[in-house]
């Protein structure tokens, strides 16, 4: 817009808003075609100087007095003094003689950032404390050390307990609490269920399955995640998961129609899920609305259960299915019902701690959820789209079908 005469709009914003705050900032928020030069010209063309800015009031002074030094200049900028530029209130503060005598306080939402980062950072380092078992099978001394880092899961739970409770709504507060409780139970969990395997878990050499599973769905699906070893699994290290799988539709490369701001506009949102085998029902939980899609990468969560809506089917005395994320008031069956091999049982949802819908499928030793060790899944009667050879597993990223 160079050369482009000024508008009546642009002279108005620069009346305005001259003098009060600082060129680049005026020209970011209301002229953005203008450069800083061209605004110092237009304004010294049309008589508007610094000089014309308002006198400080003493309220402003006061406030200025009260508050300099103990609270950030930009919150105090914010918060007191808007009309004022922060180098306005750094040089009137010098000219009054209001000296910085202590480091501006944090604020609420600058403590809050710190605790939630640190605490995410810990979650992550909490499980190397896994590698300790590793250094009792092998007698490493050096290893046995990093049990030292489940020490940090009582940090995590200090810290995220105080992020919990400082937050205004009780139901807010009730299912961020349960979920934390979870998520400490499944750290729990993890020797408990190393203990209750004398420490050889369950893998596809030494488990023999009791029960072979068709895949929960109708049609053609993709394996968003999950398989039988370190580098495709789920969730290694964490071994209540480490077999699951979750699966999504995908077409011409991606999982929705539209913007994808919806859950419904997800090709996988609402379709049957089935029962993978013969089974009896033991638990259900339908208590959570959808998950929404999350706009940056952090999940706004409300559910108290990172499963969210979920099923658990017993197939054998130590096989349970367990599908998760189910969306609220869809399912057809109830505990204690006896259900067929591709039955319809609910449909797929966005419930529990998701970013996208999708269903969530492991088969594991007991009902429990936290204290299971997950077992490798044997597939039977399914078509694998993507693997050369056919086979009783699955993969990430491979596209799998149940057979007519």
């Amino acid at each position: 817009m160079k050369g482009q005469d000024w508008t009546n709009e642009e002279l108005e914003k620069l009346r305005e808003h001259y003098g009060k705050m600082i060129n680049k900032e005026l020209q970011e928020k209301y002229l953005p075609n203008r450069t800083e030069n061209a605004i110092r010209r237009k304004a010294s063309e049309l008589g508007i100087t610094l000089a014309q800015k308002s006198a400080w009031t003493e309220e402003e002074l006061e406030i200025l007095r009260e508050y300099y030094g103990k609270i950030s200049n930009e919150r105090l900028q914010r918060q007191y003094l808007p009309k004022r530029t922060i180098e306005a209130i750094v040089g009137k503060a010098s000219d009054l003689g209001i000296t910085l005598s202590k480091s501006p306080d944090w604020t609420e939402e600058e403590l809050k950032s710190l605790v939630e980062t640190f605490v995410k950072i810990i979650k992550k380092m909490y499980w190397l404390g896994v590698i300790g078992f590793l250094g009792t099978f092998l007698d490493i001394p050096v290893l046995r050390l990093c049990y030292l880092f489940f020490l940090l899961a009582i940090v995590d739970f200090v810290l995220s307990f105080i992020i919990v409770i400082r937050r205004e709504s009780t139901d807010e507060t009730t299912s961020a609490l349960k979920f934390l409780f979870q998520n400490i139970g499944m750290l729990i969990g993890i020797p408990v269920i190393y203990v209750r395997n004398l420490f050889f878990l369950p893998n596809i050499r030494n488990y023999k399955p009791q029960t072979l599973y068709n895949l929960p769905f109708l049609g053609c699906w993709t394996v968003a995640n999950g398989g039988i070893n370190r580098e495709t699994s789920h969730s290694w290290s964490i071994c209540n998961q480490r077999y699951a799988y979750d699966f999504f539709v995908l077409e011409n490369g991606k999982t929705f129609h539209g913007d994808g701001k919806s859950v419904s506009d997800y090709f996988c949102y609402g379709k049957p899920v089935l029962s993978p085998a013969d089974g009896i029902v033991v638990e259900i939980k339908n208590l959570f609305e959808d998950t929404p899609i999350p706009e940056g990468q952090e999940v706004l969560c409300s559910a108290s259960d990172v499963r969210g809506n979920y099923i658990v089917i017993q197939h054998a005395k130590h096989e349970y299915s367990t599908i998760a994320h189910i969306k609220k008031d869809s399912f057809c069956v109830n505990v204690g019902d006896k259900v067929c091999r591709g039955q319809q049982i609910a449909c797929c949802g966005n419930s529990g701690n998701t970013s996208e819908p999708h269903i969530h499928f492991q088969v594991q030793q007991g009902k429990s959820f936290l204290f299971s060790a997950s077992l490798p899944i044997w597939f039977t009667k399914i078509i694998n789209h993507t693997a050369s050879t056919g086979g009783l597993h699955i993969s990430r990223g491979q596209i799998v079908e149940n057979q007519e």
